[in-house]
């Protein structure tokens, strides 16, 4: 679905693997990636500036957290983010957010 579209690039694909964490995330990331093809998206702009209208509605620290990690794959694809942000979640989302930056470094590096 996303291998050859213009707006498909790493940072994207980190978001995707982000997204895939549960089913809600999954699911709105594909109709955000559905709706870019439908509107014939190049760039990843749109998600960015999704991403920052959500951000301005989160209450939930962890949740902000996330959000602010994803505008940052995707304003940056090609760099993972600093490991401090960790220290901002709840041990709950400690592994998401080391799962996230793995993937991250295994994506940098293909």
């Amino acid at each position: 679905m996303l291998k050859d579209r213009p707006f498909f690039n790493k940072g994207v694909c980190k978001y995707a693997f982000m997204a895939a964490l549960d089913q809600e995330h999954y699911n709105e990331f594909k109709d955000l990636v559905e709706f870019m093809i439908n509107e014939k998206a190049v760039t990843a702009s749109y998600m960015i500036k999704r991403q920052k209208k959500l951000l301005t509605c989160l209450c939930d620290t962890n949740e902000k957290t996330i959000c602010k990690l994803i505008i940052q794959f995707l304003e940056h694809p090609e760099q993972t983010p600093s490991e401090s942000f960790i220290l901002e979640l709840s041990s709950a989302w400690v592994p998401i957010g080391d799962s996230t930056l793995e993937s991250s470094y295994v994506i940098d590096s293909l």
